[in-house]
């Protein structure tokens, strides 16, 4: 029952990290959409629409950046990675 619990802990904080970067994906789609869409009605752009694309850029790479790191993490445990990433060349 332990070994149950621990890979549904892992399977949340993995759905939890995707949704993560989801979300910052699209903050970032949004606010770039915005300022194209209001250069191009001639207003000006919003001031804060910069601060919304680092922030969802800010996200997108901390949540693929965990999932990249945990797959890298299990192939390494598992010993799946090439022989020529093995062992650096001297």
């Amino acid at each position: 029952m332990k070994a149950k619990t621990a890979r549904l802990a892992a399977v949340l904080v993995l759905v939890a990290a995707g949704w993560l970067a989801t979300y910052g994906f699209l903050l970032a789609k949004n606010a770039v959409f915005d300022w194209i869409a209001s250069v191009g009605s001639g207003e000006r752009p919003d001031p804060l629409l910069y601060v919304r694309f680092v922030g969802g850029l800010a996200l997108f790479g901390l949540g693929v950046g965990f999932i990249a790191g945990w797959v890298a993490y299990r192939d390494r445990k598992r010993r799946y990675r090439p022989t020529s990433f093995r062992h650096p060349p001297e």
